[in-house]
């Protein structure tokens, strides 16, 4: 779904962001990476699509505010 609110977890639900996908699975070995940019434009969905696909172990911690 297109313009679902929700982070996406499938690839196919992401649009245009393999750069950003090929940059995370460059920098996997890093002990930290950071993703950072303005509100809304998909961050938490590209990580959710990469962790998903690596394989790699992760913990996926979410703040909410109170």
């Amino acid at each position: 779904m297109l313009f679902d609110e929700r982070p996406k977890e499938a690839k196919e639900d992401l649009y245009d962001r393999e750069e950003e996908l090929e940059q995370l699975r460059k920098l996997a070995s890093k002990p930290l990476v950071l993703l950072t940019r303005m509100r809304r434009i998909g961050k938490t969905s590209v990580l959710k699509v990469f962790l998903k696909e690596s394989g790699l172990p992760y913990a996926f911690f979410v703040r909410t505010s109170s």
